[in-house]
């Protein structure tokens, strides 16, 4: 019975190593999925950090080239202007200068028609006189 017994032992000794062992394997075979895991994980992680990075260097690089075209386009706005003003003062001053020998015209003219008048004046007075001598010469002759 004694060595019944002792094989028995000797029999659950070896299914316990065997479980151990088998535990060990299994808990060594945990561990390599677990660290496998572990760095796809990180890989994934990785590999987000990554694409965000080109994300935010992307969004940098349009923001960037957003606010160069709106530089550009406010500049080519301001020599726009500038040579609008340019413009319209080069034709104010050519208005100004026309409006300037209109009224020199408009001046001489009026000149030339006051000497014109004061002429028919005289010379309305001048008849005047003459009308006026000869009904007297006309009124003494009679």
């Amino acid at each position: 019975e004694h060595a019944a017994l002792t094989e028995r032992l000797l029999a659950l000794d070896r299914l316990a190593q065997a479980r151990a062992d088998a535990l060990a394997t299994a808990r060594q075979h945990h561990a390599a999925e677990l660290a496998h895991t572990q760095a796809d994980a990180a890989e994934r992680v990785t590999h987000a950090e990554r694409r965000a990075a080109a994300d935010m260097d992307r969004e940098r690089q349009a923001r960037a080239r957003a606010e160069q075209l709106a530089r550009d386009a406010r500049t080519e706005f301001d020599l726009t202007l500038a040579d609008e003003r340019t413009r319209a003062q080069a034709q104010f001053v050519s208005q100004v200068q026309a409006f300037s020998r209109l009224e020199a015209r408009a001046l001489a003219l009026q000149e030339r028609l006051d000497r014109v008048e004061a002429e028919r004046l005289r010379v309305k007075l001048k008849e005047r006189k003459a009308s006026t001598v000869t009904s007297r010469t006309r009124g003494a002759t009679r």
